[in-house]
């Protein structure tokens, strides 16, 4: 059997394959970072700003329970690459209410 012949990779003028691929990388970044910055306000919880917290973030009462739904331990670490999973997954639902 002969080995089935794939397109070349897209090509642009000013950037090689590679550079193209990185600059993929970072705007997807770019964007689960600009998707985190939304979970956190949404998290976060009413006049945080008089508790003295220099950020937002959820209470802990409610972060206890995300983790407990999670991962079935409201004192589990949770693990980053569910995290960026989340957001991904928020992102592609907010992009498709419009």
């Amino acid at each position: 059997m002969s080995e089935a012949v794939s397109d070349p990779p897209v090509r642009s003028a000013y950037l090689s394959g590679h550079e193209l691929g990185v600059v993929w990388m970072l705007g997807r970044w770019v964007a689960v970072v600009a998707e985190s910055l939304r979970v956190a306000v949404s998290h976060a919880r009413r006049s945080w700003w008089r508790t003295g917290n220099r950020l937002p973030g959820p209470s802990k009462s409610h972060l206890r329970w995300r983790l407990e739904t999670a991962y079935g331990d409201p004192d589990a670490a949770a693990d980053w690459t569910d995290m960026v999973d989340f957001i991904e997954w928020r992102r592609r639902q907010r992009r498709a209410r419009g």
